[in-house]
């Protein structure tokens, strides 16, 4: 039972390390929290510093002390030995297969997150959410039966990233000039350039809204709050809980490549990124190439700012704001989760009234969407209105809004077939690999008139033939699947 079951975090961060692990980590069990399990998060002693994020969020915490491989992954089972143990996710550089090999033979499933695809492993899922990562990078790292969830739909973001993703696209649209930077160098901010970015700002005469997000394991901390008293545009955050919303009152972002790159993304925060850590620089070409961020160094900030700060190029900006929101949608978290629990989202269907005709047509037209339909070429503006506009008269066809989060993200139809309907299904691009399609039509099943549905497939749209099949349907010719309930 998931009300009894554990899914145990093997991870680590300090003041060197860095806590974006650990934060990546508590996301992730959040979720999993609010689906019903326990938490328990395993870490090494030198992660003290780390353990009140843990601590906050009211898991429970168990250290182990810091050693090779064999013994690290000893004293994990010797921990969770008399519990119900659903999953172990691990999060560790310094862990590879021969400490997964271990660690699988006493537990159900095993979970790996990286983001380096430079070391073997031996899971049963891996998560890398590294931008354009891709299967064959990781064919000859895993077993052959390791599911891999890879590239930045699995980004592990919290919930608010989402929730004001909606709320940036509008306010991006109306940003007219550089008034508010955020300086975001990590929890820890290891090198101090937090400072330093300080230093360039105020030989360049910024007077706009300076925010500086740092956790209390930094180092230098001190000179950090020495430096924000001495300027009145300046405001230090210690351990903010309100991230999401300093990120979408932002105009610019400085600061590393790290998970809050994703973060920045998901809120279409243009960014100048400076490489802080090995690992940093593949998301760091990325980007990039994308025109999502402009790298620089802390010794050539100066030159990079001037372009924002002082002529400010609108266009340049917009775009950088219009390629970062295609990166990261929020729901990374909620995609691993799924792919774990083998679930899929839950959503209701809402009637369609006339004011939906356009966001349908916006979904007739997202790259990719009409790639398997009938006709290829997606209809102009005025044959759309004319079919919408028979459809919601006929009453033989039946539309349905498919309703996620509150939020419109796709659409159904059943039309009537002699003594059985035909599926149509269309989920927006945006809400990809969350199994909504799959949701939906499960409930067309109980609304359907004469326990019959019929769907046709392309041969080759193999999701499609998958999706199919897992609900039930069978093939009855080459691109006919069929369900009912007899």
């Amino acid at each position: 039972m998931i009300s009894n079951a554990f899914i145990v975090f093997r991870v680590d961060g300090d003041a060197n390390l860095g806590l974006g692990h650990v934060m990546r980590c508590i996301t992730l069990a959040n979720v999993f929290n609010q689906a019903g399990f326990k938490i328990l998060f395993i870490c090494s002693q030198a992660s003290l510093a780390a353990s009140r994020y843990v601590e906050d969020c009211n898991f429970q915490i168990e250290y182990i002390s810091q050693s090779n491989g064999e013994y690290d992954a000893k004293q994990c089972l010797d921990i969770i030995q008399d519990k119900n143990v659903y999953l172990i996710v691990v999060d560790h550089y310094q862990l590879d297969a021969s400490w997964e090999r271990l660690v699988r033979e006493g537990t159900t499933k095993l979970m790996v997150i990286d983001d380096l695809a430079n070391r073997q492993h031996f899971c049963q899922l891996l998560v890398d959410s590294s931008f354009g990562r891709i299967k064959k990078e990781y064919v000859q790292l895993t077993n052959p039966d390791c599911k891999l969830l890879l590239a930045s739909d699995y980004c592990l973001l919290r919930n608010e990233f989402y929730m004001l993703s909606g709320q940036a696209k509008l306010s991006r649209k109306n940003t007219k000039k550089i008034g508010n930077i955020l300086i975001n160098f990590g929890a820890t901010d290891h090198k101090c350039l937090s400072v330093r970015c300080i230093d360039i700002l105020k030989k360049l005469q910024f007077e706009g809204k300076i925010n500086i997000l740092i956790s209390s394991t930094c180092l230098w901390i001190e000179q950090l709050e020495k430096s924000s008293k001495a300027l009145p545009n300046i405001t230090l955050h210690v351990d903010s809980k309100n991230v999401a919303e300093l990120m979408l009152n932002a105009d610019l972002a400085i600061g590393s490549v790290g998970t809050s790159s994703w973060e920045r993304c998901c809120l279409g925060l243009p960014s100048i990124g400076i490489v802080v850590a090995d690992n940093q620089k593949n998301i760091a070409s990325q980007l990039a190439r994308l025109g999502v961020m402009e790298l620089a160094t802390i010794d050539n900030l100066n030159e990079s700012l001037l372009d924002y700060v002082i002529s400010f190029d609108s266009e340049k900006w917009k775009n950088m704001s219009n390629a970062a929101f295609l990166v990261c949608d929020g729901l990374g978290a909620q995609r691993v989760k799924n792919a774990v629990l083998d679930s899929h989202s839950e959503v209701f269907l809402q009637t369609m009234e006339r004011q939906d005709e356009s966001i349908l047509f916006s979904w007739q037209c997202e790259p990719g969407n009409r790639k398997y339909s009938g006709i290829a070429q997606a209809p102009n503006i005025d044959e759309h209105r004319a079919w919408y506009a028979l459809s919601l008269s006929e009453p033989s066809r039946r539309m349905w809004l498919v309703m996620f989060n509150g939020e419109k993200c796709g659409y159904v139809r059943l039309d009537v077939q002699g003594k059985s309907e035909e599926v149509s299904v269309l989920i927006s691009q945006r809400y990809r690999k969350l199994g909504l399609a799959h949701s939906a039509i499960s409930k067309l099943k109980k609304l359907c008139l004469f326990g019959v549905l019929d769907a046709q497939v392309s041969t080759d749209n193999r999701a499609s033939i998958s999706l199919f099949k897992n609900l039930d349907f069978k093939q009855i010719e080459t691109s006919r699947f069929q369900w009912n309930t007899l």
